[in-house]
């Protein structure tokens, strides 16, 4: 069964926000985001029923909620397995788990996504070059005026960029 917290997305998450506000227990916008105000109605509302209040919907709280049972996830074992590893390597729920940026924690240089491209094993500069070839408009919005650095770095090789890297966490850290 799935698990609503803060930082969770989706069309679930739009359904309790709903129901929250038809118990007049959440003020703000129905856009399926969980954020703060999600969180504080699950709280009071668990609260109110003498549930645990750990401020997440799961099961419990949802057939306390809409009084029946919680929809089983239409993602198969590949999706959830996926998801859990793009959780723990980006620390973000579904869906920006698969799209995550990370810091050079594995001394692979910065990582990206749920398949962890990387600098170190060479995986994510095919991935920027396949962005800059397909969509250079939208490469340069994002960089801007770190643009060309940005095509430096690309471009260089592999040990200096690595070492580029070490020296930066180096100072950084």
């Amino acid at each position: 069964m799935a698990v609503y917290q803060l930082g969770s997305k989706g069309d679930e998450v739009k359904q309790v926000q709903q129901r929250f506000k038809e118990l007049n227990l959440y003020s703000s916008h129905v856009d399926g985001a969980f954020g703060g105000g999600t969180e504080s109605a699950v709280k009071l509302f668990q609260q109110n029923k003498n549930l645990e209040a750990d401020s997440s919907v799961g099961p419990i709280t949802w057939r306390a909620l809409f009084n029946q049972e919680q929809p089983q996830s239409q993602e198969g074992v590949e999706y959830k397995c996926l998801a859990l590893t793009g959780s723990f390597e980006t620390g973000a729920a579904i869906p920006d788990c698969f799209a995550g940026l990370s810091g050079d924690f594995d001394e692979q240089g910065m990582s990206f996504g749920v398949a962890q491209w990387n600098f170190g094993q060479d995986s994510l500069q095919p991935l920027f070059r396949e962005m800059i070839d397909n969509h250079p408009d939208i490469v340069k919005n994002i960089f801007q005026s770190n643009y060309d650095v940005f095509i430096s770095v690309l471009n260089s090789e592999k040990a200096k960029l690595m070492t580029s890297i070490m020296i930066w966490r180096g100072s950084s850290g």
